[in-house]
């Protein structure tokens, strides 16, 4: 079972009393709240009238609650991931589902978004075997391009000129009064001020807003004429296919599934006290349970859905990670699809509002994709892949045009900074792969002292691979242990040669000799056999061996014997 960070106040199986559950439900609803500017957007461009539109958002809501639960169930380790990562409606739809409405209206969106589900389901089958595509390095751009991405909504909405490029100074007080607060009560606040900083300031800043006048025109009214329950029109269902349109969908599904990788692996992290590199098995349950949601998104009529960095940015800054609030979350979002009077309270969140809280979650995503990053000494070969891949994602936001001028076809990789820095991260990785297969030789001799020859070499060699300090550290005790027993115990009388070889997901080091048989076991002698038995020391250095190692594999011809001790890195 891994170890919650000290710092966690309720960690990934801790059920949280109802109440606060409840309360930390409603905070994550606010964020999520926050992405149903995607389908607003789609029906504003392509001209849907109201009731389509409130059809589109309800359905979309509710395949956003079914996939938030289904996300954290973590049934068999098969479906879902089991981590807090909320569904929302998927920013990387947008271009193609404005396209598909284009084209052939909301019935050919339902039916372009049911198949990219499937497509996503049949990704998440292969996605384990495509480690070599996602180191750490890789990974940890993903994770601070979704955390940059939000710059271009949050600055906006903070400043408040998403409507005109003139900055609006009572916007920018509720702004600043608002993520005051959310930062004071994250800090310095005690007990259950600390679980709802976001909560805290949302109700604070709309009510200010309110009384500013800064909350939008009407809102009020708008709220008030809303009514308080209703079931969808299911006449505006349908559902058709145009081939045509299969590859922008199928690329917006693979920037989704980029980001699905990031947004799980930082949960792991943020879980694990003694995480070391991501687990693709749970990767690949996650991103099934999102194609799962997006299938359900569009055989329901709503859009195709993704995970949710900026919840997860919350659900760090609130250390409150259980994956039992997505379930009180999901609830409250099936709700809000049938009660249109509530889900209007969230649907009109003042701009101050939304720039606050946006800023305030994208902080923490960025600084826990650094983390993931630097987790890894940097050389030069990850220096160029990081470096260039931030570059070309930031640029996506700060020179728009250059790649607008990009072909129709490929447009929905190149309008998100976080689908290039992707692709320029894992390219750029492939490439820089070439000749990274390392090995160094070393030969001891029965005379030699063992510990500093040995921990000069293997602190050489990972200086100089880029290789992770604590699996050095045990390959270098491994193999200390190893050689030191063989000399001690008499297992040899002759030189031994060590071949320490590096290829980044590993490190496999065989030594060979000529001599006796290393006793290797998995069961710790007593202190009595340690003593009685003439094979004791052996036997338990054997023991010590297989314990520092993740793997040991032993082969002989004659007397002739090679040692592999194997690490994952």
């Amino acid at each position: 079972m891994s170890r919650s960070p000290p710092d966690i106040i309720y960690g990934v199986d801790d059920r949280p009393p109802a109440l606060t559950l409840l309360m930390l439900g409603f905070q994550h609803v606010v964020v999520i709240t926050l992405t149903l500017i995607i389908p607003v957007l789609i029906a504003k461009e392509v001209g849907l009238s109201d009731q389509q539109a409130n059809f589109f958002i309800s359905m979309s809501l509710l395949a956003t609650g079914i996939g938030t639960c289904l996300q954290a169930w973590k049934w068999r380790g098969i479906i879902g991931s089991g981590y807090l990562c909320p569904c929302i409606c998927g920013p990387s739809y947008l271009s193609a589902s404005i396209l598909a409405v284009q084209t052939g209206g909301l019935s050919l969106l339902f039916g372009m978004t049911a198949i990219t589900g499937v497509f996503q389901i049949a990704v998440s089958r292969i996605i384990s075997k495509l480690r070599i595509l996602f180191p750490v390095e890789v990974t940890g751009v993903v994770v601070t391009m979704v955390g940059i991405t939000i710059i271009p909504f949050a600055i906006p909405s903070f400043f408040g000129t998403t409507d005109t490029n003139v900055i609006n100074p009572v916007v920018v007080l509720v702004s600043i009064v608002t993520f005051a607060i959310i930062c004071g009560f994250t800090i310095w606040g005690k007990g259950w001020a600390r679980l709802f900083p976001a909560l805290i300031g949302c109700i604070i800043g709309y009510l200010l807003s309110l009384a500013l006048g800064v909350a939008g025109d009407d809102t009020i009214g708008k709220i008030a004429t809303t009514p308080l329950f209703g079931f969808p029109d299911i006449s505006y269902f349908g559902f058709s296919f145009n081939p045509y349109l299969l590859l922008p969908f199928f690329i917006a599904t693979i920037s989704s599934t980029f980001k699905n990788v990031g947004d799980i692996t930082i949960c792991q992290k943020a879980s694990d006290l003694d995480w070391k590199r991501p687990d693709f098995s749970n990767i690949s349950a996650g991103i099934l349970s999102d194609g799962i949601s997006t299938l359900v998104g569009g055989l329901i009529g709503g859009l195709g859905q993704s995970s949710s960095s900026s919840n997860i940015g919350l659900a760090l800054g609130t250390r409150a990670i259980s994956r039992y609030i997505s379930f009180s979350t999901g609830g409250i979002l099936i709700l809000l699809a049938f009660f249109p009077k509530l889900a209007a309270l969230f649907l009109y969140l003042p701009d101050p509002v939304m720039g606050a809280m946006s800023i305030y979650m994208g902080s923490f995503m960025i600084i826990a994709g650094l983390g993931i990053v630097t987790s890894r000494m940097m050389d030069a070969r990850k220096t160029f892949v990081v470096g260039s891949s931030l570059m070309f994602g930031l640029g996506v936001h700060m020179l728009p045009d250059i790649f607008s001028q990009l072909p129709q076809l490929i447009q929905p990789i190149f309008e998100s900074g976080l689908s290039v820095a992707t692709m320029v991260a894992i390219t750029l990785n492939l490439v820089m792969r070439i000749g990274i297969k390392k090995q160094e030789t070393l030969t001891l001799q029965p005379d030699d002292e063992i510990s500093d020859k040995v921990f000069a070499f293997m602190e050489k060699q990972g200086e100089r691979w880029g290789a992770r300090p604590d699996v050095i550290r045990k390959a270098t005790s491994a193999l200390v242990e190893t050689c030191e027993s063989l000399f001690s115990t008499g297992r040899t009388t002759e030189p031994v040669s060590v071949t320490a070889i590096y290829d980044e997901l590993q490190i496999d080091i065989p030594v060979s000799y000529t001599g006796k048989e290393l006793i290797l076991t998995d069961k710790r002698p007593t202190p009595q056999e340690i003593m009685k038995d003439p094979d004791g020391f052996s036997r338990l250095s054997g023991y010590m061996v297989q314990r520092y190692a993740d793997r040991v594999t032993t082969q002989n011809t004659g007397e002739k014997w090679m040692i592999n001790l194997h690490f994952e890195h």
